[in-house]
C-alpha cells in the first residue's frame, strides 16, 4: 500500500508539474507576441507606450516607419528627418561639407509634404555666453538662408534660433569635444505626400 501511495503522490507531483510548465510556456509565448509588437511600432512613443500625437491629433512616426510598423490606431502621422552640421570656429559660414550633407537631408526629405523646418545652432563654450548667443544664432540663420537661396521652400515653415553654449553635445575640455559642439541641428518634420 505504501509504494501504490508513493506512485500516486508522483503522479500528482507531475501532474502539477506539467501544469505549471504549460503555464510557463503559454506565458512566454504570449509576452513574446507583445514584445515582437512593441517592438515593430515605428510610431514615436511615450515612457509608457502611449503614441506621441500632435496638436491635429496625428502621430508622429520614427525615420524607420512603414505600413507594415506602424501603430495600428495611427493615421495620417507625421516623420521626422534630422542632422547635425558642424562650423570652424568662431564661424557661422557653411562649409562645402556642410551643404552636400544639407542637400542629401533635402534629397531623403523630398518625398515628405514639409510642414516644419528647425535650424538650432550651438556652439562651444569659449569666449562669453553673450557672444556665443549670438554666434549660434547667426550660425542657424545661415542653414536657414541656404535652405531658402537652394530649394523653393517657404520662409515660413523654417525656423532658426540659438543656444549658445547651454546644450553641448559633449565636453568641452578637449579640442574635439569643442569642435562637435560648434554646430547646427537640422530638423525636418512632415508627412508622406
Amino acid at each position: 500500500m505504501n509504494k501504490k501511495c508513493d506512485m500516486k503522490k508522483k503522479c500528482i507531483v507531475k501532474g502539477y508539474i506539467i501544469k505549471i510548465l504549460l503555464f510557463l510556456i503559454a506565458f512566454f509565448v504570449i509576452s513574446k507576441s507583445i514584445y515582437a509588437d512593441t517592438i515593430i511600432n515605428n510610431n514615436w512613443q511615450g515612457n509608457f507606450g502611449q503614441n506621441w500625437k500632435n496638436s491635429n491629433g496625428l502621430c508622429w512616426r520614427n525615420s524607420n516607419w512603414s505600413e507594415q510598423t506602424a501603430s495600428k490606431i495611427c493615421d495620417g502621422a507625421y516623420c521626422k528627418y534630422n542632422i547635425e552640421t558642424n562650423f570652424a570656429f568662431d564661424d557661422y559660414n557653411l562649409q562645402l561639407e556642410s551643404q552636400k550633407l544639407i542637400n542629401q537631408l533635402l534629397e531623403l526629405s523630398s518625398n515628405l509634404n514639409i510642414k516644419e523646418i528647425i535650424s538650432i545652432g550651438h556652439t562651444d563654450s569659449t569666449g562669453k555666453d553673450s557672444y556665443n548667443n549670438k554666434l549660434s544664432e547667426l550660425r542657424a540663420n545661415s542653414v536657414k538662408n541656404y535652405l531658402l537661396n537652394n530649394s523653393n521652400l517657404s520662409e515660413d515653415i523654417i525656423s532658426a534660433y540659438g543656444k549658445g553654449a547651454k546644450e553641448p553635445k559633449t565636453s568641452n575640455a578637449s579640442s574635439e569635444g569643442r569642435a562637435q559642439n560648434r554646430r547646427v541641428k537640422i530638423e525636418i518634420i512632415g508627412n508622406n505626400r
